[in-house]
């Protein structure tokens, strides 16, 4: 049974909560973060070691990885129109940095490894729901990064002999997401503005609350046969992001609707969601909550934390 872990990237929305929930678990548990997009605060309640450092910049990543039996690689820039923006940064931040960590877990003799790819940008337009054999078909630079960690993740385990298991996320909700660009975060900005919602497309994903996610890897850990495999870890359920916008209205007591609906965005995928039956067997995966029910929860966490 693995006892002591280390998480890059730790101070974001999945690995914070990895972290809290590994904790419970008993696990020793090393962060780290260079905090350019997470939050240390999101940390300040649990006993880990913390290490601010940077994946693309630690000259010695090494010396940090030593003594851990398990490094689970959740630092990512996961923003697709930011990727379209800057491909070369998000190259830089995605691929090179997950390089630098399989090159340290080789260096320090580290024999499992995990890592949070991503089941929409990664398989952009293929049609729903996608699951463990379908064909990767990025349509962003973002999708495109993961790709091609993935590739190098595949290529170090077999070379070395690397444990390797890689889980391609859905559209990840839960508390510590502050920080976030992603939808709810975009809605909720815009509703404290008095501003319209807007929904660019007839867009669906897959939403997935982070405590059932992070439990799913968790429960990994104690299966032999996750090793080397993929899992999709999402919730199955394909939710219209105009019922998220509504939501939101609702939550706010909008009674007069300001949703717009705008043409869709290059490079955004418009339909996903995903299989999970893999996942449901071999790893536990449940649905505690509905999307609903965790988007509510979101944005209490976001009215709570602002006031």
């Amino acid at each position: 049974m693995v006892k002591s872990i280390l998480i890059t990237g730790g101070a974001g929305l999945v690995g914070s909560n990895f972290a809290r929930l590994a904790v419970e678990r008993g696990l020793n548990v090393t962060v780290l973060d260079n905090c350019e997009l997470g939050k240390r605060e999101y940390l300040k309640k649990l006993n880990i070691n913390f290490v601010h450092s940077d994946l693309l910049f630690e000259r010695n990543l090494k010396s940090i990885f030593l003594g851990h039996e398990l490094v689970l690689h959740f630092a990512a820039q996961g923003n697709v129109m930011q990727s379209l923006e800057d491909p070369i940064s998000n190259f830089n931040a995605n691929v090179t940095a997950t390089l630098n960590v399989l090159q340290a877990c080789r260096e320090a003799k580290i024999e499992n490894f995990i890592f949070s790819s991503t089941g929409g940008a990664l398989m952009g337009n293929t049609a729903p729901p996608v699951n463990e054999f379908s064909l990767p078909d990025p349509i962003s630079p973002y999708g495109a990064s993961k790709l091609a960690s993935e590739g190098y993740i595949k290529a170090f385990s077999k070379s070395y002999g690397i444990n390797c298991t890689i889980f391609r996320f859905g559209n990840v909700l839960g508390p510590n997401c502050r920080h976030k660009t992603g939808v709810i975060n975009q809605f909720y900005k815009k509703i404290k503005n008095s501003e319209a919602l807007q929904v660019f497309g007839n867009v669906t994903r897959d939403f997935i609350f982070v405590d059932d996610l992070n439990n799913a890897i968790l429960n990994s850990f104690q299966k032999t046969t996750a090793r080397n495999q993929i899992f999709h870890l999402a919730s199955g359920v394909e939710t219209p992001i105009t019922d998220i916008a509504t939501k939101v209205e609702q939550f706010f007591g909008r009674h007069n609707s300001k949703v717009e609906i705008k043409p869709g965005r290059l490079g955004e995928v418009e339909r996903n969601f995903a299989d999970v039956k893999k996942a449901k067997q071999f790893l536990g995966l449940r649905n505690s909550k509905t999307t609903i029910d965790v988007v509510e929860e979101v944005l209490n966490y976001l009215e709570s934390d602002e006031n």
